[in-house]
């Protein structure tokens, strides 16, 4: 047999091994989020993202018809109206549109704001002392892919009032491998996983 046949021979025998090996890739399944999380805001989900702007166009519910930034600001608290003298510790929020600002009290069970302090003029849906109730309020973040490892990754979040949507805001987030959807320690939904092949 030449030379030339013998290299020829194991270079056919090397592809037919690297073929058997699949090239090299490891297939180990790895366990991904396989839905978008959608999280109806309460106490815990507006704590975990405390601070964070979300902006929309506008937010019919709440009277404005230009950009409108919406954020939860730690707590607030009040009286419970009970008439034991009870106090109840809620989230805050602040909303600014227009160049006019509002800020107050948020309850649940949909979104409910309570205006205590605001530069809208009498008569508006954000002045003083008015009450707004939107439902649905919820927030989604885009996790499909992504993978179960309870590392956390920077994804989009919207937050929806009623049938106005804001822009995409970056969030870290993380998925456990049993579908627990946290923001900085906080666990606010729970997805479905699934078994994917790895590359």
């Amino acid at each position: 047999m030449t030379k030339k046949l013998i290299r020829l021979v194991l270079v056919l025998v090397g592809a037919v091994v690297l073929a058997s090996c699949g090239g090299g890739g490891d297939d180990t399944p790895v366990v991904v989020a396989s839905a978008e999380a959608v999280a109806p805001m309460n106490t815990e989900v507006a704590a975990a993202v405390q601070s964070e702007a979300f902006e929309f166009n506008a937010v019919p519910d709440l009277g404005t018809t230009v950009t409108t930034t919406i954020a939860f600001t730690g707590t607030t608290t009040s009286a419970t109206g009970t008439g034991t003298g009870g106090s109840a510790t809620n989230p805050g929020f602040s909303i600014s549109s227009g160049g006019f600002t509002a800020s107050g009290e948020t309850t649940f069970g949909s979104c409910i704001f309570l205006i205590k302090a605001s530069t809208f003029p009498a008569g508006h849906a954000l002045s003083l002392g008015s009450q707004i109730r939107i439902d649905p309020c919820t927030l989604s973040i885009i996790l499909q892919n992504m993978p179960a490892n309870s590392q956390p990754l920077s994804r989009a979040a919207t937050l929806k009032l009623a049938l106005a949507i804001s822009r995409g805001r970056p969030i870290n987030v993380s998925v456990t491998s049993t579908g627990q959807v946290l923001i900085g320690g906080r666990v606010i939904a729970t997805v479905p996983v699934a078994r994917v092949s790895g590359t």
